[in-house]
């Protein structure tokens, strides 16, 4: 195509996949744009690729926002200063290699969710529970139907209804009035402790993974009471640590060989996770895991800290992703020392609301919390401006970190 009438160039990959590299501005009346629009009901996918001297205007992100179906175009830039915002409508890659194999993957994510919710260990009654709660109507009654079926996870919820975080003078003596006092959300949140209970004797072999997110799950909620998070909030923290790493999991069950060969290319070249995965399979561990998460009927207040933690850019009101990816940063850079997301500049974000939560408050005691929930006040002198400071955060998440590793992790505690 002669360059002065259209400056692009179209290539075809298998007869199914249109690449059209764009030399120079991209804007939604380009004619290579145009072309886009035409050929996206002809392939399985169009690919836009911006050469090194080309880039996008700022409008087309609403343009790329109105694409009929976005699923199919894939972005391929190779600097980040080439599109002036983000965009979560279409995927983006940073090599043409990286996209046309994820062409030939985007298949495997619904595989490996068919292949692990098809495991029997996946259709216990928690699962069953979490898909009734979606009813927001739900009576409970219902709930109470299923429970008195099954006597080891009434019993759990029980106990924690008389444990001593809600320290109550009249303990509970039948389920009817635990569920009750317990509510939507505490049902919620125990159901979710024994979905992990579940992938732990499912992914029995990836002992480091699982031990990752049980430290993740605790360090998330303990930035939860430090910024002085009302209880629902602390649970949810709680909750999506436990299951950021779901589709790690998952990949590494559906081929554990491939997945070690992805973590061994990320440590030996100093990747982040997502680029080796997406360099081995073509896909990442949070596309999987947010797949699997809403198959498996997990809540969707869950689903960004499952399938975004390691994203470049996150939503400043979203607490409960930012809290995991700060635990993850964390774990990631000053304990497993690989590459990580970084996650530094949330902490404003906690400072500011922690100002807040503590405001007309006494401001000399910091309060930190075990693994079984208990809050423990201690001086600390720290001004509730500096708690969320990079070396404060860093000493109080190491010193959590040390009481699980000393008293260990146990999944009744609520």
């Amino acid at each position: 195509m002669p360059a002065q009438k259209y400056p692009f160039q179209l290539r075809l990959h298998n007869q199914t996949v249109a690449e059209i590299e764009v030399t120079d501005l991209l804007y939604p009346e380009h004619k290579a744009f145009e072309v886009v629009q035409t050929l996206l009901p002809k392939f399985s996918y169009v690919i836009i690729r911006l050469s090194e001297k080309a880039s996008m205007h700022r409008s087309m992100e609403e343009a790329l926002d109105k694409l009929s179906e976005p699923q199919k175009v894939f972005l391929v830039t190779c600097r980040d200063d080439q599109m002036p915002f983000k965009t979560f409508a279409v995927k983006r890659f940073d090599d043409i290699a990286t996209a046309l194999m994820r062409t030939r993957s985007e298949g495997n994510i619904a595989t490996i969710v068919k292949q692990v919710v098809a495991l029997p260990a996946m259709r216990t009654p928690a699962f069953r529970l979490l898909s009734m709660l979606k009813d927001p109507d739900i009576a409970f009654s219902k709930i109470e139907e299923v429970l008195v079926k099954e006597e080891r996870l009434a019993d759990r919820m029980l106990k924690i209804a008389n444990g001593a975080n809600f320290a109550r003078r009249t303990p509970f003596e039948n389920l009817r009035g635990a569920v009750q006092f317990l509510g939507i959300e505490g049902i919620r949140q125990i159901l979710i402790e024994e979905v992990f209970s579940v992938l732990t004797r499912v992914f029995v072999n990836q002992v480091d993974k699982l031990t990752h997110m049980r430290r993740c799950s605790v360090l998330a909620a303990h930035i939860g009471k430090l910024l002085g998070a009302e209880q629902r909030l602390f649970w949810k923290m709680r909750s999506a640590g436990l299951l950021h790493d779901l589709g790690s999991l998952a990949l590494s069950f559906h081929d554990g060989q491939e997945y070690s060969r992805a973590m061994a290319r990320r440590k030996a070249q100093n990747l982040r996770v997502c680029d080796a995965e997406l360099q081995v399979f073509g896909i990442t561990h949070q596309e999987v895991g947010e797949a699997l998460a809403s198959e498996m009927n997990i809540p969707e207040y869950l689903l960004p800290a499952i399938g975004h933690h390691h994203d470049s850019a996150a939503p400043e009101d979203d607490l409960l992703l930012l809290s995991v990816m700060i635990a993850n940063g964390y774990m990631n850079s000053q304990i497993e020392q690989v590459s990580f997301t970084p996650y530094e500049h949330y902490l404003e974000v906690f400072a500011r609301a922690r100002a807040e939560n503590n405001a007309g408050k006494p401001q000399s005691t910091v309060v930190t919390v075990s693994d079984a929930g208990d809050e423990t006040p201690s001086e600390e002198g720290t001004k509730p401006d500096e708690v969320f400071s990079s070396p404060n955060i860093n000493f109080y998440l190491k010193e959590e970190l040390g009481k699980i590793m000393m008293c260990g992790y146990r999944t009744e505690d609520f």
